[in-house]
Formats: C-alpha cells, sequence, structure tokens
C-alpha cells in the first residue's frame, strides 16, 4: 500500500529540503572562511608589511563596514536569529 501524498507533505518536504539546502551552504561558507582566515595567517607570519598596506587596509575596512550596516543598519538586509536551546 502506498501512501497518500497531499499537499502538506509535499510542502513540509519542500521545506526540508530547503532547510538541508541551506544547511549544505552555511557549512561550505563557513569552511571558505575558515580558510581564508588560515591563509591570512599564513601570509601575516611572512609578510607582515603586506597586511599593513594602506590600500589593503582601506579595502578590509570598506568590506567589513559594508557588512556591519547590512547587519545593524535601519535598512537591515541580513538577520541573525539566535536560538538558545
Amino acid at each position: 500500500m502506498q501512501p497518500v501524498l497531499t499537499e502538506n507533505w509535499l510542502a513540509s518536504d519542500e521545506e526540508e529540503a530547503l532547510f538541508m539546502h541551506t544547511g549544505r551552504l552555511a557549512r561550505y561558507h563557513i569552511a571558505l572562511g575558515l580558510d581564508t582566515i588560515t591563509a591570512i595567517g599564513q601570509v601575516a607570519v611572512v609578510c607582515k608589511r603586506l597586511l599593513t598596506h594602506a590600500v589593503l587596509v582601506d579595502r578590509v575596512a570598506c568590506m567589513l563596514n559594508f557588512f556591519l550596516a547590512r547587519l545593524v543598519s535601519m535598512q537591515r538586509q541580513l538577520i541573525v536569529e539566535w536560538f538558545y536551546g
């Protein structure tokens, strides 16, 4: 006997698939961020002068301000939700 497929079942199946996809993307971005931080750390050990160059300092500051504005400004585009278990 096959299960009866209902719209609710399909919706929850799609929601679960979207949840799993979002989780995979989050893991990918976290891994990429950690690799980037590791690479910058290795460059800092070898060549400290590169990381203190005015152009690079300005670019990093602009990038951080861009993301900070999207997290906490009045026109928030990124939303962080805290869940306590």
